[in-house]
């Protein structure tokens, strides 16, 4: 039996299994309040694969249609004006990486039949090296468990991508396109500017490759056999995860599969979590 899954659920499942339980078997997936990183982020990949900045407020337009907006310490309408000036930086970081192979296109790659879908962000050639780029929109600098989280989607990607190209991808690299929410531009108190373009190489290490494999194999035999265990308290998952808030109580990870089941059913499914506070 062949076991589908995207990278995008083997990300969720690498922060925390339970969260990745609620989201893809449960079906539970309420809307919560959006951090402008997400439009101004999916806005600017667009605009990134467009080659223009042309349409980057009316992609956002699109994006943010009946959602809610988190406050932050800048106003959103600040944030987009950053978002500009970020996809300004973008698209000269772009025309600088060489000759582009892959951009954001759907891959499909079966591996230990394991059939994994997800969209490679850009591969790019320069100098006969080739380099797989992983891109992240972010109001921080790249961390070690952002690496964690992507390593075993880059080395999946690499795989999939050398087989359906044939080709043999030479590098990594995290790419970490920031955006920083603070209220003012200039700040006294920090050096760090507003926008920055930060390049961070995944170092192939020996045996990387065989080991994301066993740890995706790892992955899928614990979501066949249904075990999801919460690691969010241990990694500071919970602390941002839509799942972590709580409801009479008790956290949303915590109710019994039946419950979430029931809650996917109703027309409070893409409402605003705070919403299901009043209604439940």
């Amino acid at each position: 039996m062949v076991t589908k899954i995207t990278t995008a659920g083997l990300r969720k499942f690498a922060y925390c299994p339970r969260w990745y339980k609620i989201q893809y078997k449960c079906g539970f997936n309420p809307s919560s309040p959006l951090k402008s990183k997400y439009p101004i982020g999916d806005a600017l990949r667009g605009c990134l694969v467009s080659g223009s900045d042309a349409d980057f407020r009316s992609r956002i337009g699109g994006l943010t249609s009946g959602e809610v907006i988190v406050e932050e310490k800048a106003t959103f309408a600040e944030m987009i004006a950053r978002g500009e000036l970020l996809l300004k930086s973008a698209l000269s970081w772009k025309d600088n990486i060489g000759e582009i192979l892959w951009h954001e296109q759907l891959s499909k790659y079966c591996l230990n039949d394991i059939e994994i879908l997800g969209y490679p962000d850009i591969l790019a050639k320069k100098n006969n090296i080739i380099t797989l780029y992983s891109i992240r929109v972010s109001y921080t600098s790249y961390t070690d468990k952002d690496r964690d989280a992507d390593i075993i989607k880059m080395v999946i990607f690499k795989s999939g991508l050398e087989k359906i190209l044939n080709v043999k991808i030479n590098r990594l690299c995290a790419v970490s396109m920031i955006i920083r929410n603070r209220k003012n531009r200039i700040s006294p108190n920090t050096k760090n500017v507003i926008t920055e373009i930060q390049e961070t190489p995944i170092v192939l290490e020996r045996n990387l490759e065989n080991t994301a494999i066993q740890s995706l194999s790892d992955m899928v035999a614990i979501i066949n056999a249904g075990l999801f265990p919460t690691t969010g308290m241990q990694n500071g998952t919970c602390s941002w995860c839509p799942f972590g808030k709580q409801l009479q109580g008790q956290k949303f990870c915590d109710f019994p599969d039946e419950i979430l089941k029931e809650f996917s059913e109703t027309s409070l499914q893409r409402c605003n979590i705070d919403k299901w506070r009043d209604e439940f």
